[in-house]
């Protein structure tokens, strides 16, 4: 009965430390406002056929962003 405990808990903190591992690895979500001036500016650089025309400049401002050229 003791083993079991402790093989039960053993398995749980194992269980526990791959799940913050797997947390930990998982890359941050992007930003909106950064993926708005991407796609707004890859729209620029291809003439439109990638990405989103400027539908919303009056609220986010992309000065010095990067261009995708």
């Amino acid at each position: 009965m003791m083993t079991q405990k402790i093989l039960l808990t053993v398995s749980l903190m194992f269980l526990f430390v791959v799940c913050v591992e797997l947390l930990s690895s998982m890359p941050p979500e992007p930003n909106p406002e950064d993926l708005y001036c991407e796609m707004t500016q890859l729209y620029k650089d291809t003439g439109g056929e990638f990405g989103w025309p400027d539908y919303n400049s009056k609220h986010i401002n992309c000065e010095g962003s990067i261009s995708v050229k």
